[in-house]
Order: C-alpha cells, then sequence, then structure tokens
C-alpha cells in the first residue's frame, strides 16, 4: 500500500515591539540588528535579515542594510540628506535552520533641527570591511584621532560612513592563489564647524601637489591612525559643504 506523505511548511510570524530612534539630517545613522534580539541567545543557526518601509517593498534611497554572514548580526545605516522624511522600518528574520520567521518594526524621525558642518574631511580606511567597523570602537576611535589633528573644529559630526565597493563599484581580489581576500575598505566623511587646521591643509596640499605614490612622505600623520587604521593617504580629500 503506497501512501503520499505531504509536508507543509509553516511560518511562525512574531511581530515585537515597536519604538522610535532618531537620525540627524547630514549625520551618520546606525541601527544595530542583533541577532539574540529575534531568537534565543545560544542559538547557532543561520538567519537572514531583511529590511523595509513599512509602506513600501524597499527602503528609503539614504539607508543600507549589510549582513556580512548568516550567522553574523546585521547594520542598517546611511545618512539622511534634503528631502528624507521620518519612516517606519520593517526588520524581517529568516531562521534558515527552522525557517522560522520573526519581525520587528521602528520608527526613524528625521531631525531637521541640527546645523550642519561647515568643512568635511574625507578618509578612506582600507583595513576594515564595513560591517567590523561599524561593530565595535572604530568608528569613534578615528573620530577621537581627528578631534586631536582638527582642534578647530569643535565638536565632530560624523557625515557618512559607506562601504568602498559600493562607492567605487569594485570588489576587491585575493593578490594570488591561496591569498587571503583583502578588506573591502570604508570611506569615512568627518565634519566640524570650524575652519581646517594647519596639519591638515598641509596634508591636503602634498596630496594635490605629488603623485602620491610614496605614502612615506605623510609618515608625521600616519602615526596618529597605525597601526589601527591604514588609511589611503592618496585619497585624503578636504572640502567645504
Amino acid at each position: 500500500m503506497m501512501r503520499e506523505v505531504y509536508s507543509t511548511l509553516f511560518l511562525v510570524l512574531c511581530i515585537y515591539h515597536v519604538e522610535g530612534e532618531s537620525a540627524v539630517l547630514g549625520q551618520h545613522f546606525l541601527h544595530i540588528i542583533k541577532r539574540q534580539e529575534f531568537f534565543s541567545q545560544g542559538n547557532t543557526a543561520a538567519i537572514e535579515f531583511q529590511a523595509k518601509s513599512k509602506s513600501y517593498p524597499d527602503l528609503p534611497s539614504w539607508l543600507t542594510l549589510k549582513q556580512r554572514t548568516e550567522l553574523q548580526d546585521a547594520y542598517l545605516f546611511g545618512t539622511p540628506r534634503a528631502g528624507a522624511v521620518s519612516t517606519d522600518i520593517q526588520i524581517i528574520a529568516l531562521n534558515k535552520g527552522t525557517y522560522q520567521t520573526e519581525q520587528d518594526a521602528f520608527s526613524i524621525t528625521v531631525d531637521t533641527t541640527k546645523d550642519l558642518p561647515k568643512s568635511i574631511v574625507e578618509l578612506r580606511v582600507k583595513n576594515y570591511n564595513i560591517e567590523e567597523f561599524l561593530a565595535g570602537q572604530a568608528l569613534s576611535n578615528l573620530t577621537r584621532i581627528m578631534a586631536k589633528l582638527w582642534p578647530e573644529a569643535g565638536t565632530l559630526q560624523v557625515v557618512k560612513v559607506s562601504s568602498l565597493v559600493d562607492e567605487l563599484g569594485r570588489v576587491p581580489v585575493p593578490d594570488g592563489p591561496m591569498q587571503p581576500l583583502p578588506k573591502e575598505g570604508v570611506l569615512v566623511q568627518i565634519g566640524g564647524a570650524g575652519d581646517f587646521s594647519a596639519l591638515l591643509a598641509s596634508v591636503s596640499q602634498q596630496v594635490n601637489n605629488t603623485n602620491c605614490m610614496n605614502q612615506e612622505q605623510f609618515i608625521g600623520i600616519r602615526e596618529d591612525f597605525e597601526p589601527e587604521f591604514n588609511l589611503d593617504w592618496c585619497a585624503f580629500k578636504m572640502f567645504p559643504l
């Protein structure tokens, strides 16, 4: 006697609390999506995160979702620009082991009352992937270094953080067979209300006046950043906003 067995896949949808966060116009916004907030802390299953606006199939254009692997947390980040409006965000977590689906929702209010920075310094950090840069203290440490080198700036604002893959459209490749995949790199823009310091102006002048092949010329300022940050000094930029 033949038996037909039908299996049905049930997706369990759990709605979590709705909370609010604030994003400031022209400043870097970050929301970390933690695995343990959706499933038990000891869960080692692969979890895929997705995010979208509650009223639209996609995220607002200024927001990006990054998740390096399905065994890691995800990062929702971006910089609201002119015209950005408050929005409700849905986060969907899919457990690849059980196919259980859980959901979170929160609102982002865009604050347009803060002053924009007068000047911006742009750095390219070569030795990080975007997720690890956002996960720890790297951004805080980099901002602290810049505050020391740029005291005229006043209170610094992180204007933008993004992956160099997204900025340049080039995916890093290994240097050769059996070599590790290089870090993709991170672009960081830091703004201030004051004029540029003489030191930063000197670095900018060196970049503009040479072919920049020998980065040893920046050894003085490099010591402030290394070994934590390996910067591409040829890509160093300063500009008014």
